[in-house]
């Protein structure tokens, strides 16, 4: 749901979203990506990011604006089956995500239009961690991002194992509770 507006957001299996007034429930398409976009989630200032494959689309409810930033997620993490992700917005409004099935997880900082990839395969070898951030939707809390069984420090630049425990999120499509 937007956060400032009273509607939610739906996405049909074609690529369209769909925006539906929780007063009337009357709806509207606002754009259309072309294909089924996998999760999204809203900044903090209004707009909402939704990711496909290797690319992310920043779309504006207020101004019914999308842009698209191409390619972010490097070829070498790219499958023949294809990439499914998740995201989460922070606060900084940098959007974190992991991928599958060949896992990773980053940041991707729009203001520089460049992701960085913080953990893989080859950095998961060189810790001892037991968790990975496989198939998890980062959830970010001022400088540290959980995500799956990985905590991330933003500000140490470094990794520990999360708890015994998965946060509790609304499970809606578009939705991560950034904080």
């Amino acid at each position: 749901c937007d956060p400032v507006r009273p509607v939610e957001y739906l996405m049909t299996g074609t690529g369209a979203l769909i925006e539906i007034d929780r007063k009337t429930l009357s709806q509207r398409t606002v754009t259309s990506f072309g294909k089924k976009l996998y999760t999204a989630d809203f900044a903090p200032d209004g707009t909402m990011w939704l990711y496909l494959g290797r690319s992310y689309y920043r779309y504006s409810p207020q101004t019914g604006t999308a842009e698209v930033f191409e390619n972010i997620l490097p070829e070498r993490y790219v499958s023949p089956t294809g990439v499914h992700g998740n995201i989460g917005i922070g606060p900084d409004g940098r959007v974190w995500f992991s991928h599958t099935p060949t896992m990773c997880f980053g940041v991707f900082d729009p203001a520089r239009g460049v992701a960085e990839i913080l953990y893989d395969s080859d950095i998961a070898a060189k810790l001892s961690l037991r968790g990975s951030p496989l198939g998890a939707t980062p959830l970010v809390i001022g400088d540290t991002v959980w995500c799956g069984g990985i905590l991330y420090d933003d500000s140490t630049k470094t990794f520990r194992e999360a708890p015994n425990a998965q946060p509790l999120m609304c499970h809606r499509w578009f939705r991560t509770p950034s904080a």
